[in-house]
């Protein structure tokens, strides 16, 4: 009688969720291989990672101090998909962004308001909600803005440069090849 080893893909549930933990250290060791490796290779994706960490957290405060969570309720989940929705890798792009959805925040607010029945509790709810969008614009904004920001400027700069100085090298031994 030959009796195998269980195979993990035909084995039932148990016995796979039993299983898993000799499988961890491996994903964890090939997971912090891969995350160095990436931090090598262009380490403004890590920061930009780190800073859209702090922003949410920034951002997340609204739910666990609680004179802020008295004020906006739970209206604070507007703040942190505002930040969500408005952090981008360059300060211009989050500073646009940011602008663009406080400004059609508040040209929505009076249609919202205009629609509701107890006008009392819409305008409150609107005025809350205005506020949350308005402060997790700001957070996300003086966040790419104070740490580590990137100008695109600078990014698009030395590329065109570079390019057009090649154009130029081109375009120069054509001008002064001895014609035939």
């Amino acid at each position: 009688m030959n009796i195998a080893a269980p195979n993990i893909e035909n084995a039932g549930p148990f016995t796979r969720a039993c299983g898993w933990h000799k499988l961890l250290p491996n994903k964890i060791v090939e997971m912090t291989k891969k995350i160095k490796k990436l931090g090598q290779d262009d380490p403004q994706r890590i920061i930009h990672s780190l800073k859209v960490g702090l922003a949410l957290t920034l951002v997340s405060l609204f739910y666990y101090i609680q004179p802020l969570y008295d004020r906006f309720g739970e209206n604070s989940i507007w703040a942190v998909i505002t930040v969500i929705l408005v952090f981008e890798f360059s300060v211009g792009a989050t500073l646009g962004k940011g602008l663009n959805r406080m400004l059609a925040t508040l040209s929505a607010g009076p249609l919202v308001s205009v629609s509701g029945y107890q006008v009392d509790k819409v305008l409150h709810m609107a005025h809350q909600r205005v506020t949350t969008i308005i402060m997790g614009s700001f957070i996300a904004i003086v966040t790419c803005i104070c740490i580590r920001p990137v100008w695109i400027g600078e990014e698009l700069q030395n590329p065109i440069a570079n390019n057009i100085e090649k154009l130029g090298n081109f375009l120069q031994g054509i001008y002064f090849m001895p014609h035939i």
